[in-house]
């Protein structure tokens, strides 16, 4: 794993694994704005390291293009979520009901969804044959658009 700042947002590349070390970033304290764009994987130690990074440097994250693998985690890890943080975007796969064929959307803030307010986004009908398609998704939104996401 690697992180690069540009113009105040820090961009996660790689593999978050056991030897993520935060304070090795020179990160500032308070909101730090995180795109996740470039993250491909974390286990469960760069679960844990990542969490104690963030507490260990005061970070109130807010989190932009979060990945799928990314977003499932909130449920299961609420360090990830401290008071405070936000998430800008994420994505949700999709799959077709008839043909199969599997879709990824980016959700973004204001926009799609919204703080406090249950998910109730509306995917288009799929390009292939105008079925509708249906999230692929196990964040419980009670918990992630209620719970954490409070303005």
């Amino acid at each position: 794993m690697h992180i690069e700042e540009k113009n105040g947002i820090y961009f996660v590349h790689g593999v978050v694994d056991e030897t993520c070390k935060l304070e090795t970033y020179n990160l500032p304290s308070g909101k730090v704005n995180f795109d996740l764009s470039y993250l491909k994987a974390m286990n469960s130690s760069g679960i844990r390291e990542w969490a104690l990074g963030i507490e260990r440097l005061h970070i109130i994250p807010n989190y932009i293009n979060c990945p799928h693998f990314f977003s499932m985690l909130f449920n299961i890890t609420k360090q990830l979520l401290p008071e405070g943080s936000s998430v800008e975007s994420f994505q949700i796969p999709t799959t077709c009901i008839k043909c199969n064929k599997n879709k990824i959307f980016l959700m973004k803030l204001g926009r799609d969804f919204n703080p406090g307010e249950n998910f109730t986004y509306k995917f288009p009908p799929c390009e292939i044959d105008n079925e509708q398609l249906e999230a692929v998704c196990d964040v419980d939104s009670d918990k992630f658009f209620i719970e954490n996401l409070k303005s």
